[in-house]
This record gives C-alpha cells, structure tokens and sequence, in this order.
C-alpha cells in the first residue's frame, strides 16, 4: 500500500502549473509575513497552527516550479538547436538536389506564391521535406489524382539561397524557348494540379 502522505504528494505534483503557482505564493506569503500582516486578513492562525505544513507545501511547490522552468528552457532551446541544425543541413544538401527536385523548387517562382499545395506522398515532395528543404503549412490534405495535396513552402533558410541561375530561370523577360524549357522540365503531377486549379477557380499556370 502506497503511503497516504505519498499518494497526496503524488496527487499534488499533478496539478497544473498555474495552481502550483498559486499554491507556491500563497504559502510563501502565509511563511513569510510577519504576524502582524497577517492579522490585518485574519490569518496569522492560519500561520501558527499550520506554519510546518505550510513551509514543506511552500517548498515542494516552488522547487515543482523551478523543475518546470528548468524543462520549459531546456525544451525550447532544443526546439532551436533542432531547428538550426535541420536548417543547416538543408542548406548543405542544396548542392545535391537532382533536377527534378529544383524542379518542384521552381514552381514556387514561377507562380510567385510562397505556399503550395503539393503531394505530399509524391516520392520527389517526400524527399524534400524528408531534407527539410520543404516543410508543411497546414495539416489538412485533400485527395486528388497526383496524391494528397498539403500546403508547403520551402524552408527560410533555403530560400534566402534559392537564385534564378540555381532555379534555371530568367532573370528578365523569358524568351519563348525559355518558357518552352520551363514547361517541359515542370514535375509530373502540375499538370493534374494546374486542372484542378483551372477546374475550381477558373484559371490555372500560364507557363
């Protein structure tokens, strides 16, 4: 049988943070004040009678509070250390996407939008965002004929790098060869996407 002291401190260190935070303070204020501070609120019996109580529940709340502060700043800083070290590996594998890859890069250029719905299930989509070159917007998909469509957009870091010479796009007025080149080389499944566009919205790419 689990002790009946252990199971109340069990149950006490399951409160939500917020209620912790206000146990915390009020002990300390009931602790430390002085007798006649009390008396001005009626509680200096409340001190008296209970002042051990108080103090243990002052301290097991307050290093409760200390531990969740040590976790919250420990878990955030992993958050950015993840996130820096994905970006910069992301930013190293840029030089090894094959063209079909740059190729769903471009698509985000050359229809000037910094969200895109792709299929997420397509292996070239999978890949990018398995090298965190791509990540998603939303979580909601949509069926369609090309696979689940999620919004995606391509990591900052990896854009603030993304040139016209890298895309293989103009940078002035396309020529028509250029445009011809464009179209050829787009991924396999805009043309399913730019239908659904059209079919849904009444216009699709021009490219």
């Amino acid at each position: 049988m689990t002790p009946d002291w252990a199971a109340k401190l069990i149950e006490f260190l399951r409160l939500p943070t917020k209620l912790v935070a206000v146990i915390c303070l009020v002990s300390a204020l009931l602790t430390f004040l002085s007798p006649d501070d009390l008396s001005k609120l009626h509680l200096d019996s409340l001190q008296k009678e209970y002042a051990p109580i108080l103090g243990i529940v002052f301290l097991v709340s307050a290093i409760l509070l200390v531990l969740e502060a040590v976790i919250w700043v420990y878990s955030i800083l992993m958050l950015l250390w993840n996130r820096y070290r994905l970006s910069n590996r992301a930013v190293g594998l840029m030089d090894e996407l094959d063209t079909k890859e740059i190729a769903v890069l471009r698509e985000f250029f050359i229809q000037g939008q910094f969200t895109l719905q792709l299929p997420m299930d397509h292996p070239v989509v999978a890949g990018l965002l398995r090298k965190g070159i791509l990540f998603f917007v939303g979580e909601i998909g949509s069926g369609s004929l090309a696979g689940i469509l999620v919004p995606m957009s391509i990591s900052e870091p990896v854009k603030k790098r993304i040139t016209y010479e890298y895309l293989g796009l103009p940078e002035g007025e396309p020529t028509e060869s250029e445009i011809e080149w464009v179209r050829r080389n787009r991924p396999e499944f805009m043309g399913e996407l730019d239908r659904r566009q059209r079919l849904h919205y009444g216009f699709g790419n021009n490219w």
